[in-house]
This record gives structure tokens, C-alpha cells and sequence, in this order.
């Protein structure tokens, strides 16, 4: 399908024809990222809602990472999500180093991922250093990473940035 003709917007409307796009100026941005385009990753995530740190309209640059837990290590990497990470993203976005952050669980199309993202206002806010670290403190961090590496192990991380015109969401 084309980028910008349908999307689950609610009216019926992708991105680029909400941003006042015309169909020619839709099929000329398809044109250049189809014959960019490498490759296309497409998949359906289920939130998993006790893990979400609700992100503001602020929010504009998300990091993501997906993780596969180790085998038999899933409950273990949830408790530790739970009890350690989940407390320090709150603080994290109280003392506004964090717009919002949550977890993932990947259905159709990648199954058995854990898809962990952390929603920044800016750039700025992403270049200040590791956000955990900072809020957690550097011993209980390093702590906390050892403990992840035992649960699971990335995959693959992205980085990507919130253009609101172009941007919608199902909430």
C-alpha cells in the first residue's frame, strides 16, 4: 500500500493527505523511498499496560530496543522490568529526563521479542547521557545491566523521531 492513502487514523486518512498532501505529491515521496528502501519490517506489538509510563505530546524522539529473553528467563526478565526498571523510568520522567517509556510484547510477524522503548522531548534530552544510569545511580545501574545480560539479549535497537503532521495514533 502507499504511505500515505489509509492509516487507522479514525477518518480514514494516512499522514501525508491529513498534512494536505495531494496524491501526485503522495505517489512522487512513495517513488523515492520505494527505490531507497532496502528493507521493510512490519509487525504487530501488544503494550503490556503495567509497564507503560505514559509519554506526553512532548514527546518527540523514541529509542527502542528489542530483546529476546534467554530461554526460561521471560518471567525473570518481566520481574526485573517490574521491580527495577519500570520504578526508575517514574522518576526518571518526574524529574523530566524522560518524556514516557514502556514495554511490548511482539506478536504477528516477530514473536517471542520484548520490545522496550523510552520516549525523549529532544535530542538534547537523549544526548545527556544514559537516562537509567543517571536516575538509578552507577552501582545499582551496573548492577541492573548485569542482571539483564543474564535475562536476555538485543537484538536490534532503533532511534527514531515524531513528525506530529505526519504522525497519528489508535489511543
Amino acid at each position: 500500500g502507499s504511505a500515505g492513502q489509509t492509516a487507522p487514523s479514525g477518518n480514514g486518512q494516512g499522514p501525508f493527505l491529513r498534512a494536505g498532501l495531494s496524491q501526485k505529491e503522495i505517489d512522487a515521496i512513495n517513488k523515492i523511498r520505494n527505490a531507497a528502501l532496502v528493507s521493510e519490517d512490519r509487525f504487530v506489538a501488544n503494550v503490556v499496560n503495567e509497564f507503560i509510563v505514559p509519554s506526553g505530546p512532548e514527546a518527540s524522539i523514541r529509542v527502542a530496543q528489542f530483546y529476546r529473553a534467554n530461554p526460561g528467563q521471560g518471567e525473570a526478565l518481566r520481574d526485573l522490568l517490574r521491580s527495577s526498571v519500570l520504578p526508575a523510568w517514574k522518576q526518571a520522567k518526574s524529574s523530566g529526563r524522560i518524556s514516557g517509556a514502556g514495554v511490548a510484547a511482539s506478536a504477528q510477524g516477530r514473536p517471542g521479542l520484548t520490545i522496550i522503548w523510552v520516549d525523549y522531548p529532544n535530542f538534547a534530552a537523549l544526548d545527556a547521557g544514559n537516562m537509567l544510569q543517571q536516575t538509578m545511580g552507577a552501582p545499582s545501574y551496573a548492577l541492573l545491566q548485569a542482571r539483564f545480560a543474564q535475562l536476555a539479549h538485543l537484538e536490534e535497537s532503533s532511534v527514531s523521531r515524531r513528525i506530529p503532521e505526519l504522525s497519528y495514533t489508535t489511543n
